[in-house]
């Protein structure tokens, strides 16, 4: 859908929804806005909480498998300085390395990843293993002794003493050349000896057993008496005995020691292989935290503008929607102000309130046009009511002339008379109405200026011609009264004033 198509339907829509609907739409856009970016952003926010958990397992794992690997390399110094100490108390720091690489396995068990749970329980195996081997090269070192003199050493010393004083004191009871061979092999045994002693190696036991048999071939040939060759025979037998089971004790413990040391650097390279995947979960975690805020900057990033495309888009088209039929009936309404009652009212049809402002405009507009027509009628009623006032009006100037020209037929006959009665017509002074007398009544339909020494009086027009007209026929008929009342008081005042005895006026 393209942009103009997306904009009349929206314009087609729009009508359908009242003006507190849109407005209420326009506040939610952001709203809507702010939550679809809280919820991404609180998403975000468990990502990076899940990335910075992932490292810190990650990094307590490394931690716990380097002291786990500490642990063994201290196992191995201590095997091995238990196996060449002369001291018992030192296998004590082999069981507390073993305690602390129990402790570090637990820790490591703990946060390791699935993938490493068999390589743990090798490494727990093993542990176990080290245990039982240590046990036995304890039992086997025990049994060797610390020093010489204990365990086999001390036997095995006290065997080749013996040997040795049978040989050296009888010498006297042997020839000179057997005396010579047998001092001469035995002290090539003791040198034997003490080479094995120092070096500890099982290879030297080959030249200490050639050695003997040799030792054992110039007894058999020695012209020594039977008694003294039994005597060095068993004591060389004892001193063979207890070689032979010193080198089956030092081959234990040798074993032993080699099994632990080989164990523990098996036990290194598993644990190392941990440290690598701990290692590799770590800079997966940091990948993916960046990652996380990335795609969080980017949708907050993203939603805002187009909250604000949407908000300034739709603030565009529900301003259309509202300002135009509003400019449309303002422009009615400016023109049924003019007197102008035939123009289209816009969005009638509209169901919101810009529609119900249009429906008041069309009865506004329905009533002007029936004010209109009633002003129309009314005009020709009043055209009408004038052109009959004119012919009453008419009527009465006609009856109005020819009172005035009877009137003035009779004034002119009369004339003559008044000319001689008004000289003789005494001139009487005003008469000024007491302070306390009442004011005459003004006439009805009269207003009295409160002006001094002056009474002016306004007769109100009549609310109607008709009413006019009717006051005008009886003001006439009220002057033609008053006129044949006038003349005829004159004739009476005339004949009267022949008969009085004193004359009215001084003249």
């Amino acid at each position: 859908m393209t942009l103009p198509q997306f904009a009349n339907f929206i314009l087609r829509r729009l009508p359908a929804l009242s003006v507190r609907a849109r407005i209420f739409t326009l506040a939610a856009i952001p709203v809507v806005g702010l939550v679809v970016i809280g919820i991404f952003f609180a998403n975000g926010e468990r990502n990076v909480g899940a990335a910075f958990d992932t490292v810190q397992n990650s990094s307590d794992l490394a931690n716990a498998s380097r002291e786990f690997n500490s642990a063994l390399a201290q196992m191995r110094v201590s095997v091995k300085d238990y196996v060449e100490g002369k001291d018992s108390t030192l296998k004590q720091a082999f069981y507390d390395q073993l305690g602390i690489a129990l402790e570090n396995l637990t820790t490591i068990e703990k946060h390791a990843e699935r993938r490493d749970a068999k390589a743990i329980a090798n490494l727990r195996g093993s542990l176990v293993s080290l245990r039982s081997n240590f046990e036995f090269l304890t039992k086997a070192k025990n049994e060797l002794g610390f020093s010489e003199d204990q365990g086999i050493r001390a036997s095995f010393a006290a065997a080749a003493a013996k040997v040795e004083q049978l040989v050296t004191s009888d010498t006297a009871k042997m020839t000179e050349i057997d005396s010579l061979r047998l001092i001469a092999s035995l002290s090539q045994l003791r040198r034997y000896e003490m080479e094995f002693l120092l070096s500890t190696d099982l290879s030297a036991t080959y030249k200490i057993y050639g050695e003997l048999a040799m030792f054992t071939g110039h007894l058999t040939k020695a012209a020594l008496p039977a008694a003294l060759k039994e005597q060095i025979s068993v004591a060389l037998e004892k001193y063979r005995d207890d070689f032979s089971e010193w080198i089956s004790q030092m081959r234990v413990v040798s074993t032993q020691s080699t099994v632990i040391q080989n164990s523990t650097v098996d036990m290194q390279y598993s644990t190392d292989n941990i440290i690598i995947h701990a290692k590799q979960a770590q800079a997966s975690a940091a990948f993916a935290l960046t990652a996380s805020q990335a795609r969080t900057r980017n949708i907050i990033i993203s939603v805002g503008i187009a909250v604000i495309m949407l908000g300034l888009a739709l603030n565009w088209l529900i301003g259309l929607s509202i300002t135009g039929p509003l400019r449309g009936l303002s422009d009615v309404m400016r023109r049924l102000a003019g007197g102008e009652t035939v123009a289209d009212i816009p969005a009638v049809n509209a169901r919101d309130e810009i529609g119900v402002m249009a429906r008041t405009v069309v009865v506004f507009r329905d009533n002007a046009r029936e004010r209109k027509r009633l002003e129309g009628e009314q005009a020709d009623a009043s055209s009408q009511r004038e052109r009959r006032v004119r012919t009453v009006e008419e009527l009465i100037r006609g009856f109005g002339d020819s009172a005035s020209a009877g009137l003035g037929a009779v004034h002119s006959k009369t004339r003559p008379a008044m000319s001689i009665a008004k000289p003789c017509v005494r001139a009487r002074p005003r008469e000024r109405l007491p302070p306390t007398s009442h004011k005459p009544r003004s006439p009805p339909n009269s207003f009295r200026f409160p002006f001094p020494k002056s009474r002016i009086r306004l007769r109100l027009r009549p609310k109607s011609r008709t009413a006019r007209l009717r006051k005008r026929s009886a003001r006439l008929r009220s002057c033609e009264i008053s006129a044949t009342r006038r003349h005829g008081s004159a004739k009476w005042s005339a004949s009267s004033s022949r008969s009085r005895r004193k004359p009215i006026c001084s003249h």
